[in-house]
């Protein structure tokens, strides 16, 4: 992928995080219950959780079941799974709605729904330059996740691919998994069941195992209404594969709504402007340098990205205005001088 958007980026390494957890946890229940194969399970695994040494935990435990307790929390670890590669996907579509109001002005000019008063900086009572609310309180008019891709098109002009579109129907089943596990304990009702068995759902399936699947895809399980969903973490990280998909054509799309320079102002805003940010890794000479490496090893990964000169001179010609006769007025280039060396 030649170019990123920061909301992609940090999705990207949530999703991996996220699946390599769901695997090593998985790795270790299994091999607990290998342990755990012998006539003295019950007072085995009791002394396994005591050798744990959690403060607020007694000691002398014994579990009746215990093959039955572990299996209990591979279930509830494929749960969680599917409630958190949908909780990163709400997020990203949220952060990108963000992304491309803040730095993108073909998006604010031409998108009626991405139009508002915007300036990236404001002054805060402290005569500090800080982050400006009024792109993430337009992110905020964004409705339930249930109506997240529509809105995605109709506030961005996005268009999924012809092969995208055949696979959707899969997120209307993610996203019903989701709310099962969240507000119904995992149990299967009617609607789930009807949708799960669905023509629709199945000629999904079949499509997404054409075109993206580099191997054959696990079973779904039997939806039955009443029962209990019989997800496993393989299914967790297979929902986080098909949204991964979905994250892939919103970033490519949402970078063509960027230039080159709007690509330097987000750069200058994640590096320099925000509190916090986990790809600050390397002291830098200078502010050119933390903005260049933003753009170089982060958001134009496969291409050039601009020089000191470049990143200088656009910085230096966005000003920062807070009030005709104040005495603080600014540019992005002095607030990324600033910041420079506060972050030193």
């Amino acid at each position: 992928m030649a170019r990123t958007i920061e909301a992609y980026a940090t999705y990207h390494r949530k999703k991996e995080l996220l699946t390599d957890h769901l695997q090593v946890a998985t790795a270790g229940l299994s091999l607990l219950k290998r342990n755990i194969q012998t006539s003295n399970a019950p007072a085995l695994l009791g002394s396994l959780v005591d050798a744990c040494a959690v403060q607020h935990w007694g000691k002398g435990k014994q579990y009746k079941s215990a093959d039955e307790k572990v299996d209990t929390a591979l279930a509830s670890l494929a749960d969680q799974g599917v409630i958190q590669h949908v909780a990163a996907f709400d997020l990203f579509t949220r952060n990108l709605v963000q992304d491309i109001v803040r730095f993108s002005s073909r998006a604010r000019d031409t998108l009626p729904h991405c139009k508002h008063d915007h300036q990236l900086l404001r002054l805060s009572p402290a005569n500090r330059w800080v982050s400006d609310h009024c792109c993430h309180d337009l992110s905020g008019r964004l409705d339930t996740l249930s109506k997240r891709l529509d809105e995605l098109k109709l506030w961005l002009g996005w268009t999924p691919s012809a092969k995208l579109t055949a696979t959707l129907p899969l997120f209307e089943l993610i996203r019903s998994i989701r709310n099962r596990i969240a507000h119904d304990d995992g149990v299967i009702g009617a609607d789930l069941q009807e949708l799960a068995a669905s023509e629709e759902i199945k000629a999904a399936l079949t499509a997404f195992r054409a075109e993206y699947a580099k191997r054959d895809l696990p079973a779904l399980p039997t939806f039955k209404r009443g029962l209990r969903l019989n997800m496993t973490t393989v299914h967790a990280i297979l929902f986080g594969a098909f949204l991964y998909e979905i994250a892939k054509e919103l970033n490519t799309y949402g970078t063509t709504l960027f230039n080159d320079e709007e690509y330097i102002d987000m750069a200058f805003y994640y590096s320099c402007v925000v509190e916090e940010h986990p790809f600050r890794t390397l002291r830098h000479r200078s502010a050119a340098n933390r903005i260049a490496y933003f753009l170089a090893e982060r958001y134009w990964r496969d291409s050039a990205a601009p020089g000191a000169s470049a990143i200088t001179n656009r910085l230096a010609g966005e000003t920062l205005v807070h009030s005709p006769q104040a005495k603080f007025n600014s540019s992005y280039w002095k607030v990324a001088l600033s910041r420079h060396q506060e972050l030193l």
